[in-house]
């Protein structure tokens, strides 16, 4: 039976507090942006939700898949577009005060729903699905619209709608009289056209004029949300002469108190999660951006091309180029330190990390062109921050104070990224507090990623790896690759020393 198009048990949407990660990895700007595509609804549970588990988030990635093809993708889109301004047909339908007039707006509304629904039904149903949610909510779907109420109210509103656009009349005005007259063949207007012409050229009969102003017009129901005095008299006068059918319309509410069902409106919501990130992918791939479908493994976390998204999206609008790199844990690997240049992309490539197994625990693709990565209980980081004058407390104080909880977490499948820790510290110091906080995740088997500006911290022992911001040897210019290798603390320096021709032998030289 269909639950939710989000995972096999039924979605909870409640309100949920910003993850803490989301600050320190750019994911605040980045989901932002991409709701941004889906304006109107508040997707924010669903991209705050990580305790998913594999079962669920392989099902996203089936439904995913699914809505990748162009007429699954449409048929979904204009669905959404169709429920949409149902939404505002109801409202309207709430709001105006002549009854005739909500009448029409509720009919509107149920007749608008209808079709839309059997178009989103006969659509899948010509479709190759794949995943278990677009299968399941396609029988939900099909069960839905071969049922006797949906039927009695589709064919009602297709009946009803039929005679009211059938309904014509003809407005004779008469000096201060409107006379409204059984419908005339639309020559009429044709003659009025004629005569108003003819009376611009001179020839000004006003019994003649009274004679062929009559107009043929549809009824004033649909497209307004006020009507004036004189409309609402001349609607009152044509119901008269229609009691019928005006009589259908009003019964047409009764049969229709709530129309769509909670699992139409819950499918409608959650499909939106899907919608606003395809949207945002289509978007990044016109700019020659990949994106891939993490694999979940208990071989040690593998990911390839991959780039900082929230820097990709900006810099794309730019034209500034954005580096991709990659990164391997081998067997036993558990810690990557990153050190090199300041400006060199250590934070960037950390950020970009943290991204990936964001993204991959609510089941979307993720930047990049291979991911491989267990499935982790969740995201801790630890990024330098601003002194806080407010707070009274020095900086090493706060920087403690955000570590504690981190060091306190007992579950091991935490991916843990910490930057720039304890730079207010001595030197001594933070390499001793540094190590400390290594050994500590090593301990619990996390794996995870320290920028440090350290060397010392560097050190490898088969579980903690060193890795280098790249610097071109000829320019001294920063590359931002990030690569295996020892850590030089005076590589970049030496890199700038030689481009200006700064050393020894070069000022002696000179002298």
């Amino acid at each position: 039976m269909f639950q939710s198009i989000l995972g096999k048990k039924k979605f909870e949407y409640r309100e949920l507090e910003e993850p803490e990660c989301f600050r320190d990895l750019n994911l605040r700007q980045l989901t932002r942006t991409i709701m941004a595509e889906r304006p109107g609804y508040d997707l924010t549970p669903y991209f705050y939700e990580m305790n998913i588990d594999k079962e669920d988030i392989i099902y996203r990635h089936e439904v995913m898949r699914d809505l990748e093809h162009e007429a699954v993708y449409k048929a979904v889109t204009d669905f959404s577009v169709c429920m949409c301004q149902l939404q505002k047909y109801l409202e309207y339908y709430e709001t105006v005060p002549f009854d005739v007039q909500k009448n029409c707006w509720l009919l509107n509304a149920a007749s608008l729903y209808g079709e839309g629904l059997l178009t989103l039904q006969q659509a899948l149903v010509g479709a190759e699905l794949q995943s278990e949610g677009m299968k399941e909510f396609l029988s939900y779907l099909s069960e839905r619209v071969a049922s006797n109420d949906f039927m009695d109210m589709l064919a009602k509103s297709r009946e009803i709608k039929q005679k009211l656009q059938e309904i014509r009349f003809t407005l004779d005005v008469k000096k201060d009289k409107i006379f409204i007259l059984p419908t005339v063949d639309e020559s009429c207007y044709t003659q009025s056209i004629q005569q108003f012409f003819l009376k611009n050229e001179g020839l000004d009969n006003e019994a003649e004029r009274a004679e062929n102003s009559g107009m043929m017009i549809p009824l004033l129901l649909d497209g307004k949300l006020e009507l004036t005095e004189l409309e609402q008299s001349i609607i009152k006068r044509i119901e008269e002469k229609n009691a019928a059918v005006f009589k259908q319309l009003q019964d047409f509410k009764l049969i229709t108190p709530d129309f769509v069902p909670a699992a139409i409106k819950e499918y409608h919501n959650e499909v939106q999660f899907y919608l606003a990130f395809l949207r945002f992918r289509n978007d990044m791939r016109r700019f020659g951006f990949s994106f891939t479908y993490p694999e979940f493994s208990e071989e040690p976390p593998c990911m390839k091309g991959f780039y900082d998204l929230a820097l990709a999206y900006k810099n794309a609008y730019e034209g500034t180029a954005v580096i991709v790199n990659d990164a391997h844990y081998r067997e036993k690997e558990l810690f990557f330190v990153v050190t090199g240049p300041n400006q060199g992309g250590k934070t960037t490539f950390a950020r970009a990390l943290g991204q990936i197994v964001y993204f991959s625990k609510i089941g979307l693709p993720v930047a990049g062109e291979f991911c491989r990565l267990p499935l982790f209980a969740g995201i801790m980081t630890h990024f330098e921050m601003e002194e806080s004058m407010m707070s009274g407390e020095g900086k090493l104080k706060e920087e403690l104070g955000r570590l504690k909880p981190m060091l306190e977490k007992t579950d091991t499948k935490q991916f843990v990224i910490i930057n720039e820790l304890f730079t207010t510290a001595a030197t001594y110091d933070a390499t001793i507090m540094g190590k400390r906080v290594l050994e500590h995740f090593v301990k619990d088997c996390c794996y995870g990623i320290y920028v440090t500006h350290i060397a010392e911290l560097a050190e490898e022992t088969g579980q903690v790896v060193s890795l280098v911001a790249g610097v071109d040897q000829a320019s001294g210019a920063r590359t931002f690759q990030i690569r295996r290798k020892k850590a030089e603390g005076n590589g970049y320096a030496t890199a700038l020393v030689e481009k200006y021709r700064l050393s020894y032998h070069d000022l002696m030289e000179r002298l």
